[in-house]
């Protein structure tokens, strides 16, 4: 087997590092989704936070500072986070994702050996795990990538844990060690996936109930240490969530399963990206519940297809665990097409498990699994299936190819069908023509798979790895659009408008999740090509905080998409969309915010001044003058009942952002003077000003109400109340006072100490078991 690193694993280790080369060598970045918009600015801002010596609760350059240390998907305390210490945050962001890329078929790897898999199939089984679209659809999502190439891995810890009796502890103290890794690793579901996962592995292989018992306390034990490793982030996340979006508000039945897997789009296993490339010319939303796509391909590959049906029905456990999860995978994923999980979603809280399709984590490992088994299968001389597979391919693809290129006029009307509001002639012609290309490059994948089984016959070894080879390459070529980057220069280096901003500004920028409606943008005709990043460069040169924030300005209601930031702050940001120019700008006043930038002229009637218009096409930078300011003593207290009367007093021209609060219920109103503020104290977790005024008042900030907040009055406990429907303040009565504000690290300290306490424990328990042997 010395030929096995040499055939196997560094062909396909050299061919994942040229896809993502320029992302290592940091002359490049992804930009699909949320990597640019949400992602980047929230880990500049964790980055500056690391490299200052601290692990902050919050963001404060995010809509007046909104969770991050108990938000899971920033991934707070992942251990790649050490990166930012010595590199730039756009370079160690993009790292998060090719050190995974490479990880993943490591970890399948060894899955498919605690399986008993031979060292070839169980490769095979990561070559076809890391090159699928589902894997390669994670590439422009942060929050899911680590979860995903981790998750087998730790299956393998609990198969390997539960075998070998001399190595019981030793095994599950990586496997809590693991599990810990899962929990920090951005998506709390795809722990739960894995968790689930490595049960059934261990019961499908064979547990009889007198076994169970020697490996229920280390399993127990290895569960709860993992659970401490991740327990500061976990605490903070239960101090947060009753009063996030997701927490408080929770997403519509509707919302959750939007995401969710049409048995219709199981065409686009057949021919990758069918419904449209991930770009602008995108047209199969129907089939992804109306939304882009959570998961852009699940294009499994030709191969892939062809081991599946090779491995043949099950006739071990192994194979018995990948059909079972696969099934169980795609029951869930249906969501919203499956009567059964759509009665689940109305059980009380189920909601806020948004997107079914994400189960498709069950339906990847299994069906990988497959593949390592009928690899397997295949270098065991079990060349006749594979060979009838790959001859039904060719014939099918064939006959497809020939028909699209000859597109008889019924075959035309059939193929408008599958969306007659978007397929107009047009683009209809325009995406035949891409399928017949298709089509096409599918058939030389084919013909090279055949030369490469054709050396199986004589040498099944060297020609199952060049299987392998071909499978990589072509998913490689097929799929390049999931992991194309973007040179980064274009978000690193200071847009010219940056100078008309001011560093002390509090800024919104207009376009941010449609705050002042949609982007006035045409795609397919103001870009040279329909490639996502023209948008992406368009937004960084106008000072999008993908790139303000990284030059250091604070931006107000750019809240991120997981619906884990404050419900108040949310709810604000949803209720200006609906609203005109003018009370949208009169409400981003009382808010404190002082800059607008926007893509388009505002109202002219709208309580705004132009300070620059620059670009082509312009970016338009407005100044609010009489914004509330950071710190102020409101002497005039408003009551508002609903929230809804709380934005009529708010967006009033009447209303003067700096003498002048609103507070929610029906309490005795107030008409007074402002007061006098001196600020002694302004950090990140804390806020220390002394105040004086005759009849009292409101101690107003421009900070993000969250429950994590505590208050005293001359060192007296004063209770934190929500100012103007989302911001954080505290009443102070009549004299001079000192007034202090801060963030309570208490729980957070009780989970470091648990953290410590889970760690110590691991560590013990893998060396009281190496000391035993």
């Amino acid at each position: 087997m010395r030929r096995f690193p040499l055939l196997y694993v560094a062909p396909t280790l050299l061919l994942l590092a040229l896809a993502v080369s320029p992302l290592i060598r940091g002359s490049g970045t992804l930009y699909t989704r949320d990597v640019l918009s949400a992602h980047y600015p929230m880990k500049v801002a964790h980055a500056e936070a690391l490299r200052a010596g601290e692990l902050p609760l919050i963001d404060p350059y995010r809509a007046g500072g909104q969770p991050l240390l108990g938000n899971p998907n920033a991934l707070p305390l992942y251990p790649d986070n050490v990166l930012y210490l010595v590199a730039s945050p756009l370079w160690a962001l993009n790292a998060h994702f090719w050190l995974h890329l490479l990880l993943a078929p490591l970890a399948f790897y060894w899955l498919g050996r605690a399986w008993g898999l031979s060292r070839p199939a169980a490769w095979a089984g990561g070559v076809c795990y890391v090159a699928s679209g589902f894997f390669l659809s994670l590439l422009n999502l942060y929050n899911l990538v680590a979860g995903a190439a981790l998750a087998p891995a730790f299956v393998a810890a609990w198969l390997d844990a539960t075998r070998d009796d001399r190595r019981r502890w030793l095994g599950f103290a990586g496997a809590g060690a693991l599990w810990g890794l899962l929990l920090l690793a951005g998506d709390p579901l795809f722990a739960a996936l894995g968790l689930l996962l490595a049960l059934s592995a261990v019961l499908v292989r064979g547990w009889s109930a007198g076994s169970l018992k020697p490996h229920l306390l280390p399993g127990l034990a290895a569960l709860a240490c993992g659970t401490l490793l991740a327990a500061p982030m976990l605490i903070e996340l239960a101090r947060i969530l009753p009063l996030s979006y997701r927490g408080y508000w929770q997403f519509s039945i509707q919302a959750a399963l939007s995401q969710s897997w049409d048995p219709r789009s199981v065409l686009e296993w057949l021919l990758p990206f069918f419904f449209g490339r991930p770009d602008f010319t995108f047209w199969g939303f129907r089939y992804y519940g109306g939304n882009p796509p959570l998961y852009f391909s699940f294009y499994p590959g030709l191969l892939s297809l062809g081991l599946i049906a090779t491995c043949g029905r099950p006739r071990r456990p192994a194979a018995w665990w990948a059909w079972g999860a696969t099934g169980a995978g795609l029951f869930l994923a249906a969501g919203a097409w499956n009567p059964a999980v759509r009665l689940l979603y109305h059980l009380p809280g189920a909601s806020a498990l948004r997107y079914p399709v994400k189960m498709w984590l069950l339906v990847a490992v299994g069906a990988a699994l497959l593949c390592a088994l009928g690899f397997e299968r295949l270098l065991d001389g079990g060349r006749r299936r594979l060979r009838r597979v790959l001859g039904v391919m060719t014939v099918v693809y064939l006959a497809t190819w020939g028909l699209l290129l000859w597109m008889p006029p019924a075959l035309m009307e059939a193929l408008r069908a599958l969306d007659p509001a978007r397929l107009n002639t047009p683009t209809l012609i325009r995406e035949s023509g891409r399928w017949v290309a298709l089509g096409f490059f599918t058939l030389v994948t084919l013909a090279l798979l055949w030369l490469a089984f054709a050396v199986t016959r004589k040498r099944p070894f060297a020609g199952g790895a060049l299987l392998l080879v071909v499978h990589l390459a072509s998913q490689g070529f097929f799929l390049s659009p999931l992991y194309h980057s973007d040179a980064a220069g274009h978000y690193t280096r200071a847009p010219e408008i940056l100078a008309a901003v001011p560093e002390d500004a509090l800024v919104v920028y207009g376009g941010h999740h449609d705050l002042f409606g949609k982007p006035r943008v045409s795609p397919l005709t103001d870009f040279p090509d329909p490639r996502f990043f023209w948008l992406s460069r368009r937004q960084a040169a106008q000072l999008h905080p993908l790139t303000g924030i990284a030059h250091g300005r604070r931006y107000d209601l750019n809240h991120s998409p997981e619906g884990l930031d404050s419900f108040f702050s949310l709810s604000l940001a949803r209720a200006i969309q609906g609203m005109d120019d003018v009370t949208r700008v009169r409400l981003l006043a009382a808010s404190g915010v002082d800059t607008l930038i926007l893509d388009r002229a505002l109202d002219p009637a709208a309580p705004a001044r132009l300070v620059t218009e620059q670009g082509d096409p312009p970016a338009f930078v407005y100044r609010l003058p009489g914004a509330a300011p950071r710190v102020g003593l409101a002497g005039t207290v408003l009551r508002a009942p609903q929230m809804n009367r709380a934005l009529e007093i708010l967006g009033s021209d009447r209303f003067d952002p700096g003498s002048t609060v609103v507070l929610p219920g029906d309490g005795e109103e107030a008409r007074g003077a402002a007061g006098r503020v001196e600020v002694t104290r302004d950090e990140v977790h804390e806020l220390e000003v002394d105040v004086a005024s005759e009849a009292g008042g409101v101690l107003f900030t421009q900070r993000a109400f969250l429950d994590v907040y505590r208050a005293s009055v001359d060192g007296e406990p004063a209770e934190p109340v929500v100012t103007n429907m989302h911001r954080l303040g505290v009443e102070v009565p009549p004299g001079e006072h000192r007034v202090r504000l801060w963030v309570d690290r208490w729980p957070s300290r009780l989970g470091w100490l648990g953290a410590l306490v889970g760690a110590a424990v691991l560590v013990a328990m893998a060396i009281g078991r190496k000391r035993k042997g």
